[in-house]
């Protein structure tokens, strides 16, 4: 009877160190996963950044675009002046 509770003692033992083992394994795992959370939280900060960036540089190339038809009109219309101005002489 003694053999078999010494018996039972060391399975018991072996596993709790088995246990104790995987738990250790658990706690790197979760470790990791919350590193993993914390990068996916940056790049999806990056990204909204970037797409708010992209936006804005999307709305100045509109104005630029805007602004530039605008000045080939004035300038055409400089132009028209001048030459008019040249032909009166």
């Amino acid at each position: 009877m003694e053999g078999n509770l010494k018996m039972t003692v060391t399975k018991l033992q072996r596993a709790q160190t088995q246990l104790q083992s995987t738990n250790n394994d658990l706690q790197k795992t979760k470790a990791e996963l919350v590193g993993h959370e914390h990068q996916k939280q940056e790049y999806t900060s990056n990204v909204d950044t970037l797409r708010l960036t992209l936006a804005r540089h999307e709305r100045a190339i509109e104005e630029h675009r805007v602004l530039m038809r605008d000045n080939q009109a004035v300038l055409a219309d400089v132009i028209a002046n001048h030459q008019k101005q040249i032909g009166d002489v």
